[in-house]
């Protein structure tokens, strides 16, 4: 009797282990940064920032054709009375003003691109580190990114911890 006492307490132990095993199971949690990032106030700052920018390059650009458009007319209206130097002249004077276009529509591009990395750096640290929090807060062993496309199957047991970030960022 005292054998089956002592071996029916071997089992509940080894029962007991597992089912604790079987709780602590890791955890899965998911995400989809592209929405907490258009919720993010901090987005909305930055993009009114980028599109003001884009407005201010955009306004010189026209100006720019405007003014090339100009010379191209002022050639087409006197080109039959100008002499071939003053032809070549008015010619390279057109393509100098098409070359600066072109120049500054890729200056342009480039600040913008540079200026939406930089603006962009600090709202991503921003969401990644309150996503790793929530992360620690929840006991997860990993978070996946659904807005990145890789994920092909996720399961209703894996955390939709967006709400969770939502509220550590302060946002409604």
């Amino acid at each position: 009797m005292n054998k089956l006492v002592k071996l029916f307490a071997i089992v509940l132990c080894v029962f007991s282990l597992n089912t604790a095993s079987a709780q602590s199971k890791a955890q899965f949690g998911h995400i989809e940064s592209n929405k907490l990032m258009a919720l993010m106030p901090d987005m909305k700052t930055a993009q009114d920032a980028l599109q003001k920018d884009a407005a201010a390059f955009d306004s010189q650009m026209k100006s720019m054709q405007a003014e090339a458009q100009k010379l191209y007319d002022a050639f087409q209206k006197g080109e039959k009375t100008m002499s071939n130097l003053i032809k070549e002249t008015k010619v390279k004077e057109i393509q100098d003003a098409q070359q600066r276009i072109q120049d500054f529509q890729r200056y342009a591009q480039q600040a913008l691109q540079k200026k939406k990395e930089e603006s962009m750096k600090p709202i991503i640290e921003k969401a990644n580190e309150a996503i790793k929090a929530v992360g620690e807060e929840k006991g997860l062993v990993y978070v996946f990114d659904l807005s990145a496309g890789n994920i092909l199957y996720h399961s209703s047991k894996s955390v939709d911890i967006l709400p969770f970030v939502k509220k550590k960022l302060g946002i409604q």
